[in-house]
């Protein structure tokens, strides 16, 4: 009983010289919250509902900071130092785990840190602008393909003085060789409009070193010429058209053959009067195959008045027999599954953007003209090599 009060009388002595005003106003809150502790310990207790998990927690966490900074105040004061040695600060530091807080060097951390992550991004070339372009698959291919080094695969033509009211003209060319007979060598080069932003090009060397190459300054579309693109494509669909096996009639005999074990050649006619045929169709009633390129104009000329049709429309329009109508459909349309035009037909983006029949009319009338100034248009013309 005696060591309590000489600890009680210690503790308050040390409590009243040498804690802040601060310091006894946060003390005060935790008394105050001890104390509304017991006190709803107490009525809950009395009236009956008492939930022990959540009121325990609570009490226990706040006698946990009530008893802490006890502690703490006694050691600010020097005369209890002696006292309470094993609750001091400097007994604390003695521990041998407290030091490795501390150290400027905590040992490898190759196990948290990874190799990747440690190496360094080269920022030489971050400044270099670059474009962003998207090109057909085909022609990635064709480039994907090329195994050497130093080749020209085109150039870009930029003509810097473009009409009032429109965007520069950017077009590429792909060199004039054998290399690419088979797709076209003009495209056009849309610059989307809209800012990019935190878009960058990176690149790893042989040894791992990873760098920015630069930093994209515009995203572009390169679309094909139509003139050419449509040739190449029609000859495409012509060559997948043609049978690869033909049949061809070695000799006409009428007359039957008999097997051993089968039934004789000639047909049997005993249940005849029991089947239901249907009547077959007349010449007039047959549609005619037209040649596959001669359809596909027509429905070219179709779809420049309407942009939808419907394949019974369609049948009407072309007078050409279904199975034949639908593998020309499935070439160049797109069958609408859903939305306000749903089991209607719809020409492929690619085919959307081909010139009309007077722009063809008014491009081959000026393709005299465009080579006769073709030198002129070289002073206005600025050509990068890619």
């Amino acid at each position: 009983m005696e060591q309590l009060t000489a600890a009680t009388k210690k503790f308050y002595t040390g409590y009243k010289n040498d804690t802040p005003g601060s310091l006894k106003l946060i003390d005060t809150y935790l008394v105050y919250i001890l104390l509304t502790g017991i006190f709803q310990f107490v009525y809950m207790a009395a009236v009956g509902t008492f939930p022990y998990n959540a009121f325990l927690g609570g009490f226990i966490s706040t006698v946990g900071s009530f008893v802490l900074a006890a502690n703490l105040r006694i050691q600010t004061n020097a005369q209890n130092k002696e006292s309470f040695k094993t609750i001091s600060p400097e007994s604390m530091s003695e521990h041998k785990d407290v030091d490795a807080l501390f150290e400027d060097d905590p040992g490898s951390l190759d196990g948290v840190i990874d190799e990747d992550d440690a190496e360094d991004l080269k920022l030489d070339d971050v400044n270099t602008k670059v474009w962003l372009v998207k090109v057909p698959s085909f022609l990635a291919d064709k480039w994907r393909s090329v195994d050497e080094d130093n080749v020209n695969l085109g150039s870009i033509r930029i003509y810097n003085n473009p009409p009032p009211g429109k965007t520069t003209k950017v077009a590429l060319f792909l060199p004039p060789d054998d290399n690419t007979p088979n797709i076209p060598k003009e495209y056009n080069i849309h610059i989307t409009p809209e800012k990019v932003n935190n878009k960058f090009v990176f690149s790893e060397d042989q040894n791992g070193g990873k760098s920015i190459t630069g930093t994209i300054h515009h995203e572009c579309t390169a679309t094909p010429n139509f003139g050419a693109y449509r040739s190449i494509m029609r000859k495409r669909v012509l060559e997948a058209g043609t049978p690869q096996r033909s049949v061809q009639v070695l000799g006409q005999n009428s007359q039957p053959v008999f097997v051993p074990g089968a039934s004789s050649g000639m047909p049997s006619s005993s249940f005849s009067d029991f089947i239901t045929t249907k009547k077959p169709k007349t010449d007039k009633e047959k549609a005619t195959r037209m040649p596959r390129n001669e359809l596909m104009d027509l429905l070219f000329d179709a779809f420049d008045k309407y942009p939808y049709y419907t394949f019974k429309g369609l049948v009407e329009h072309t007078k050409q027999p279904n199975q034949y109508l639908k593998e020309v459909l499935n070439e160049i349309c797109i069958l609408n599954k859903k939305g306000p035009y749903t089991g209607s037909y719809q020409l492929k983006p690619e085919y959307k953007e081909r010139l009309s029949v007077a722009e063809r009319q008014s491009a081959l009338n000026n393709v005299d003209n465009e080579e006769s100034d073709e030198e002129d248009d070289e002073e206005l013309m600025e050509e990068v090599r890619v």
